[in-house]
């Protein structure tokens, strides 16, 4: 969770979201994609996209 801190993140919402990205028999690459500091930079980049 300090991690999640760290980067920004409501630790909260960063695992509602991972719950629900995450695919049932996920690869390694995919579970990498979901790290807080990865989730960070696509959420930002989301957020500039809707701006």
């Amino acid at each position: 969770m300090a991690n999640c801190k760290n980067h920004g993140l409501d630790p909260e919402m960063y695992l509602t979201e991972v719950i629900k990205r995450l695919p049932h028999h996920a690869t390694v690459e995919q579970a990498a994609e979901l790290t807080p500091a990865r989730f960070a930079v696509a959420l930002r980049a989301q957020a500039q996209e809707v701006a």
